[in-house]
């Protein structure tokens, strides 16, 4: 059996579409868990409708607590031997979870995982998947290529990989703090190279939202697989974890700077922190094949946090008061 865990907070205007169809699926040994992230709109009745109409689904209800914290209640309560993740404003493919755990049997897999169709303002992107039968490690590096996704909505796992992995709580980019912890733990991983799983980038999705939240949760998941692999992988794969944590770095201080104080004062340890870690694992003045921009990104983090934040603030304003030169001639 099929555990499908499917967090709900907030999307009645989706989850139809989403539950709809996991119920059409050609695997139809499945147990479907709605997890109610304490919604406010009309999302519960919803999901208490369809637990009425398929015994196949369970509504488990919860405060809300966030995206991590619903998915862990669901690893909790899952009795199916695999797991799969699917996020409640998207849908998938008739024989996405038949295609996945074929393809697994037939490799001996713990985690399969498929190509997806991403549906964006300006259209839509498919991203199929290289043809792959690897081991755990190996899928590590073709993550950092990438030939894999950080995202665990794309997959199917053997329950078994999470026996001691949970998702880390209120935290956004959850997804980058496991899926390299998982894939470690998988004895073979493989994929299905057709795009099985159809996400949708919406406006006020939380992951778009650009705030100290996502930016430091973004850098935190980034420093941590960097410390997890940076023994177990190759030089070259060092430098690409080194680069991500780098531009993650240079992101969160660029935004940070220009906070408001209560905001500043929230996050100064945190700050603190990756400007530590900046200083100890990064060069002055980058690394050879990085753009201008990451390099003066990191630049400023090596300094004295409070030299760094006046001189930060002073291009801040300077690149502020340019673009809004640069309007008011366009407009006159």
């Amino acid at each position: 059996m099929i555990t499908v865990i499917v967090p709900v907070y907030n999307t009645e205007s989706y989850l139809e579409k989403c539950v709809d169809s996991i119920l059409a699926q050609s695997y139809a040994d499945l147990e479907i868990l709605l997890i109610d992230d304490g919604s406010t709109d009309r999302s519960a009745q919803i999901c208490d409708e369809y637990e009425k109409r398929d015994s196949r689904i369970r509504v488990i209800r919860t405060e809300n607590r966030g995206l991590s914290e619903a998915r862990n209640r669901g690893l909790d309560e899952a009795k199916g031997e695999w797991i799969g993740f699917v996020d409640s404003d998207d849908w998938i493919d008739p024989d996405m979870y038949e295609c996945l755990l074929r393809r697994a049997l037939e490799t001996g897999a713990d985690i399969a995982e498929c190509g997806i169709r991403s549906e964006q303002p300006s259209g839509t992107v498919a991203k199929k998947r290289k043809a792959l039968v690897v081991c755990g490690e190996e899928a590590v590096r073709e993550l950092l290529q990438p030939s894999l996704s950080n995202v665990v909505w794309d997959k199917l796992y053997k329950k078994s990989c999470f026996e001691t992995i949970r998702f880390p709580a209120d935290r956004l980019f959850e997804d980058v703090a496991v899926t390299y912890r998982l894939l470690m733990t998988a004895g073979t991983v493989c994929t299905v190279e057709d795009c099985k799983y159809n996400h949708l980038q919406r406006q006020g999705s939380l992951s778009l939202q650009y705030s100290m939240k996502n930016l430091a949760g973004y850098w935190l998941s980034h420093k941590e697989r960097y410390d997890f692999l940076k023994d177990k992988v190759g030089a070259e794969e060092n430098k690409k974890l080194r680069k991500v944590c780098a531009r993650a770095a240079a992101r969160t201080w660029a935004h940070y700077h220009d906070c408001e104080a209560e905001e500043r004062k929230a996050y100064a340890a945190a700050v603190g922190e990756m400007n530590r870690f900046v200083r100890q694992c990064i060069p002055l003045f980058g690394e050879r094949g990085w753009d201008t921009a990451l390099r003066i990104g990191v630049f400023f983090p090596h300094f004295n946090n409070s030299l760094s934040f006046c001189l930060s603030r002073m291009l801040l304003g300077i690149r502020k008061k340019k673009t809004a030169d640069t309007i008011a001639e366009a407009e006159s």
